[in-house]
């Protein structure tokens, strides 16, 4: 069965671009060990904030 480009379902023509945009998203290394260094820093940074404002004694035990 010949589907030429005029003929394709929007769900064929919607996992080739899937296909596509993770191509292009694995060759660029470099944005991928960018993106998860910013993720690691983001959590740190709202995880520590938010471990500093609730605190870590007796009297900070009802804000948990």
């Amino acid at each position: 069965m010949d589907l030429s480009a005029g003929t394709r379902s929007w769900l064929d023509q919607y996992v080739i671009l899937v296909q596509r945009n993770w191509q292009t998203y694995a060759r660029g290394s470099d944005l991928i060990v960018m993106t998860a260094l910013v993720t690691c820093l983001l959590a740190i940074f709202i995880g520590s904030g938010l471990w500093y404002q609730i605190g870590n004694n007796q009297l900070s035990v009802t804000k948990r």
